[in-house]
């Protein structure tokens, strides 16, 4: 599917135009837009440390990944994609098996690091998932279908903005982007979830994260987008989603430079400000 091979092509060119606008952002030159691929093909080429004879622990990467490229394939890119009632409901449900994969890997191991960082991610996608779900569901609520075809271009109202609005802040969050990344923390407790990963199955999991990552940036971008390039043909739609996509992940890596990470409880509580925030603007929007 054109989605799923865009995906893997793609995603890491992403994390390097981030990690390229955070170093111009920190003055420091930072390295090439490519240097994703070089990471990600290297651990690729490593056969992996096993510190369990738990089979999940080997399992959960592939898991993962392929939850992500299934909610990839739920997207549109052009004009092709997976098309199904209630497929909206399909995406948040794959979505977040992303993360309950990674859980499930980490929580596999005997490590302390580990089982934080799955605690962590735990608790990340126990208050975040709802607030992706009200942000849809006022999308699916304003075009009167839960059908992604419907939901990308919903009539223009103030339910719907409110949907987009909720949408964007879910999507930072869910993507583990700085301030939000606690569940890895590198500094604080060594990569968290991942940091009994190593070699091939590291970078499947890092390959996961960054899929991820763009399912939702891609999500943004379609919604902004879809309905202004209804009769467009398919190879416009496509550069268009690209180029908005890459403009909003580049402005997620903006907000990443100048931001230093949240503890768990301060992120915790955000979320659930947001969410009863999310829910009487589901309320009111809805009667507006």
């Amino acid at each position: 599917m054109l989605g799923v091979a865009l995906s893997l092509l793609i995603s890491p060119l992403f994390d390097g135009i981030a990690r390229k606008i955070k170093a111009r952002v920190q003055f420091r030159v930072g390295p090439p837009i490519l240097q994703t691929y070089y990471d990600i093909a290297k651990l690729l080429s490593l056969q992996p440390r096993i510190p369990t004879k738990n089979k999940l622990f080997v399992i959960a990467p592939y898991l993962a990944l392929a939850s992500a490229l299934a909610s990839v394939s739920i997207l549109p890119f052009g004009k092709f994609w997976v098309s199904f009632s209630w497929d909206v409901v399909a995406f948040i449900y794959v979505l977040a098996m992303v993360s309950v994969f990674f859980m499930l890997g980490a929580f596999s191991v005997r490590s302390a690091f580990s089982h934080i960082g799955a605690h962590r991610e735990m608790m990340l996608v126990l208050s975040t998932e709802p607030i992706l779900a009200v942000a849809l569901a006022m999308l699916s609520a304003s075009a009167g279908s839960l059908k992604m075809s419907e939901v990308l271009s919903p009539p223009l109202s103030p339910l719907s903005l409110l949907g987009v609005l909720f949408l964007v802040y879910s999507a930072y969050v869910e993507g583990s982007f700085v301030p939000f990344d606690v569940a890895e923390a590198e500094t604080e407790i060594a990569g968290g979830i991942f940091v009994e990963y190593s070699g091939k199955l590291l970078g499947i999991s890092l390959y996961a994260l960054l899929i991820k990552r763009l399912a939702l940036t891609w999500l943004l971008a379609s919604i902004l987008t879809y309905r202004f390039l209804l009769g467009v043909s398919w190879p416009i739609v496509l550069l268009v989603q690209l180029a908005v996509s890459v403009a909003i992940y580049s402005m997620f890596a903006l907000v990443e430079a100048t931001s230093a990470r949240l503890r768990i409880d301060q992120i915790v509580s955000m979320n659930v400000r947001v969410f009863f925030l999310a829910v009487i603007a589901f309320i009111v929007g809805w009667f507006a």
